[in-house]
């Protein structure tokens, strides 16, 4: 999961549930 890659799960799980939805987040994020 990309959640690994930041190394802090609360803070996507803060911004929205678990899913597609923080999966999409965090590609952003990551860039």
């Amino acid at each position: 999961m990309a959640v690994k890659r930041t190394g802090q799960p609360s803070f996507v799980e803060a911004l929205m549930p678990k899913g597609a939805g923080a999966n999409a987040a965090l590609d952003r994020l990551a860039g």
